[in-house]
């Protein structure tokens, strides 16, 4: 969902705004450098913060997203821009190591695998998808609104998300020996229905 509604608009309206109103290349350099400044800071974030509700941390973290889509549809200046691509960036991998280490955490051994798969093959179609859409939705609706829709769904989604109760059930705990509790139960408190669509051992198949 983050491809398709905030990074794709970003990757595809971005290097246009810039064009138009930032003075080109270089500005989209400087605000490229700042998402990569931020990221090598997100990971130094996550390696020494460890929340206790990781799935409700990431959510809220993904909040950090949503100047940089604001911004660029106003569009600010570029000193405004840059610390919104460093937030974005800081987003980006501690969202991706509190997914990754929850799964790690709270799937069981034997389903790691399938669940890792589903969540890289929805991020993976969900890119191209999002960066197909942006362009055709900007020429009808023009780059600011299509970058004002994508913030405004962004928080909207995530707001929503955060209120789902299993969102929270989720604890960033020790695994204790011999998983104490059953495979299906910590299943099932995974939002979002992943944990509903891997609690059988069988493969995926066509309806």
């Amino acid at each position: 969902m983050t491809n398709l509604i905030v990074v794709a608009p970003f990757l595809v309206l971005g290097p246009y705004v810039a064009e138009e109103h930032l003075g080109g290349a270089p500005a989209w350099s400087a605000i490229g450098i700042a998402y990569a400044v931020g990221g090598l800071a997100g990971g130094f974030v996550a390696v020494r913060r460890k929340p206790s509700r990781p799935v409700g941390a990431a959510l809220a973290v993904f909040l950090l997203m949503t100047p940089l889509p604001a911004l660029l549809a106003v569009p600010a200046t570029l000193w405004l821009l840059m610390p919104a691509a460093f937030l974005a960036g800081l987003e980006v991998v501690i969202y991706n190591v509190l997914q990754t280490s929850t799964i790690q955490r709270h799937v069981p051994d034997r389903l790691i695998a399938r669940t890792s798969s589903v969540v890289t093959l929805g991020s993976l179609a969900a890119a191209p998808l999002g960066m197909g859409l942006a362009g055709p939705a900007a020429q009808v609706f023009g780059t600011g609104t299509g970058l004002a829709a994508s913030t405004v769904l962004a928080i909207l989604i995530t707001v929503t998300a955060l209120l789902v109760p299993s969102v929270w059930q989720i604890q960033d705990e020790q695994a204790e020996p011999g998983r104490t509790r059953s495979d299906r139960r910590r299943l099932q408190s995974l939002p979002l229905g992943i944990g509903q669509l891997m609690a059988t051992d069988h493969p995926l198949h066509d309806p």
